[in-house]
């Protein structure tokens, strides 16, 4: 038993190194025919280091964290995985996000520098608003029954606002979310909220009511209770706003130029409202 213990042991352990040895000097692992080189060992290294969270972040371990990623990859491909609509759609939204990070990093690196002016112009142009509003919910998908009663509701509101109803007082009957301080959101900008609530309270006076507004979240009789004075404002805030909307357009010009070179055909019977 002892000689064989010894033999099987030295059997091992010249497989080891045969299968060492047949990996050149710039292979670090050999994995089912998947080869780990020593630049992308480095890479992966130094990019699990910093979130490494099972012992210590030795390479052996990050090694060992290598080949079993890579043994579950080849295992769900083995699986199908890779084919099954659900998946492939997640991998495409990574897909996806990689286009943009790589085409457009430099373009949005290139506006992320915003004067102080530019932020006071931007607010010039889409001030800070406060509002209180009547809300009822309803949903982009709500049933007709649904929709009919959230409107029932919200005319209800504006018909008692016309009869005399103080605005508070129409709040705390009929909405239904946050009804304290007379419905009150504070300041809000254009990027705090549904651009249909911003949209319309822009187009009010101070003091002013709305006509039924639908936002995604639902209904809302909309009252302006004041505009932000631009003089005033938090200007770090307000550059990184001004970044936000370039960023977008940039994003925007980029999606279009992609569709300007692409067949699409659109069956609008099929996404009719």
């Amino acid at each position: 038993m002892s000689n064989f213990f010894v033999l099987t042991t030295t059997f091992i352990f010249l497989f080891s190194l045969s299968a060492h040895a047949a990996l050149d000097a710039n292979t670090v692992a050999d994995i089912n025919g998947k080869q780990i080189s020593k630049e992308d060992f480095d890479r992966r290294y130094k990019e699990s280091i910093q979130s490494f969270k099972f012992g210590s972040p030795t390479k052996a371990n990050i090694l060992n964290e290598i080949i079993s990623f890579e043994l579950g990859v080849q295992e769900a491909k083995k699986l199908g995985l890779d084919k099954d609509p659900q998946v492939v759609e997640r991998m495409n939204a990574v897909l996806y996000q990689s286009l943009v990070e790589t085409q457009l990093a430099d373009k949005f690196r290139s506006v992320v520098n915003v004067t102080d002016n530019e932020a006071k112009s931007f607010c010039n142009r889409n001030p800070a608003v406060r509002t209180s509003h009547v809300f009822v919910p309803l949903t982009p998908s709500a049933l007709k029954t649904e929709e009919t009663a959230a409107y029932n509701k919200i005319n209800e509101a504006q018909d008692a606002l016309k009869k005399g109803m103080k605005f508070e007082q129409v709040v705390a009957k009929y909405s239904e979310g946050a009804s304290t301080n007379g419905g009150d959101t504070g300041f809000v900008s254009k990027m705090d909220v549904d651009p249909a609530f911003y949209s319309s309270a822009r187009k009010l006076k101070v003091g002013q009511v709305s006509q039924p507004v639908r936002s995604q979240l639902g209904l809302h009789l909309i009252k302006l209770t004041a505009i932000k004075d631009c003089n005033k404002i938090n200007i770090p805030e307000w550059q990184r706003m001004v970044y936000e909307e370039r960023r977008e357009q940039i994003f925007q010009t980029y999606l279009s130029s992609l569709r300007s070179k692409a067949k699409i055909s659109i069956n609008d019977s099929l996404v009719k409202e």
